[in-house]
């Protein structure tokens, strides 16, 4: 299965997203927060998940399912901050649309539909069926998507490229909780590791395809010094080998991770498309540090977005700059 990263050009659709509602940035301040959470150098010790397929509660915390329109589909994703989620785009756009090109994407993002997202996380279990039986103890939360952000390379390399988008969730998460985790971003000098590379999701099983309710799972890789040159991909991908386990439709978006520090990891890329569950490759950008250690003035959409609304800018211009996690040129907003 082969998965891709990339976060440069980002479209909001309209038919997953709030009119008028602007992409919203994470303060100076916590940003500061999350890069001091994620120094190497932090020594406390705290239990990581081991060799264990099944995830407990209190691990990979970072780790969330995506509900797209009520039970049609779902993905995994990684929250990275206390009011996004990094996944993948093809959860939320048809391959014929990316096939399409930039054209195509322009078009999809104008099309108003009203697909309901909801992101759950804070547990270990999920109920995918009305009669799911998880423990009530494993069971988390399920907040609403306010917006989704599209990597519009997804559209310009018409799939091969660029299949990353964020979600903004409809709340800010409390600072101080204890049910979720925020993942780190790879900083300039994050190698990526060859091996122990792990990712956590909801996927389908094949072997138990009616199942309904659905456990956190945990897989393991190790990274392929060259990807197969039979399988097209853009040049922000490369491929791991899974451990004897297999991520699965329904595991798209799940962060990759390796360790940042005793405590925390980050994720170096996304889990994208594959062949089948018997055959998995993973795809992650080469270079991630290059875009999501980046940060950037987001003031640059909300100016857009006032002029828009018929403003100037101006006062907009003179506010205090806010900080975001990623870098990217150009956000379309409805």
């Amino acid at each position: 299965m082969l998965y891709t990263v990339f976060v440069f050009f980002l479209f909001c659709n309209p038919c997953l997203c709030k009119q008028n509602y602007v992409f919203k940035a994470i303060s100076t301040r916590e940003n500061r927060r999350l890069l001091q959470l994620c120094d190497e150098n932090v020594k406390t010790v705290e239990k990581r998940m081991m060799n264990a397929v099944s995830v407990k509660k209190g691990e990979m915390k970072y780790a969330v399912m995506l509900d797209i329109g009520n039970g049609a589909s779902r993905c995994a994703g990684v929250i990275i901050s206390r009011q996004h989620v990094l996944t993948a785009a093809h959860c939320f756009v048809a391959e014929k649309d990316c096939r399409g090109g930039a054209e195509h994407g322009k078009k999809w993002k104008k099309r108003g539909k009203t697909t309901p997202v909801y992101v759950h996380l804070g547990g270990n279990c999920v109920n995918v069926q009305p009669n799911g039986k998880c423990p009530k103890s494993e069971v988390g939360r399920a907040i609403k998507a306010a917006q989704i952000g599209v990597s519009g390379r997804y559209f310009e390399s018409k799939c091969l490229s660029g299949d990353i988008a964020i979600v903004q969730l409809n709340t800010v998460l409390p600072k101080d909780a204890d049910y979720y985790d925020i993942a780190c971003l790879p900083r300039s000098t994050t190698k990526l590791n060859m091996h122990n590379l792990a990712s956590a999701g909801y996927g389908y099983d094949p072997n138990h395809a009616s199942v309904a309710e659905k456990h956190l799972e945990r897989v393991t890789y190790d990274r392929e010094p060259f990807c197969d040159p039979s399988i097209k991909v853009g040049k922000d991908v490369f491929c791991v080998v899974e451990r004897n386990q297999f991520a699965c439709k329904g595991d798209s978006g799940s962060g990759v991770m390796q360790p940042a520090n005793k405590i925390r990891s980050y994720v170096m890329g996304v889990l994208s498309k594959g062949l089948n569950c018997n055959d998995v490759q993973i795809a992650l950008k080469q270079h991630p540090q290059r875009i999501l250690q980046r940060v950037f003035d987001l003031l640059k959409a909300e100016v857009v977005m006032e002029m828009v609304n018929g403003g100037s800018g101006r006062n907009l211009m003179e506010r205090k700059k806010a900080l975001f996690i990623f870098l990217y040129e150009s956000l379309y907003l409805t």
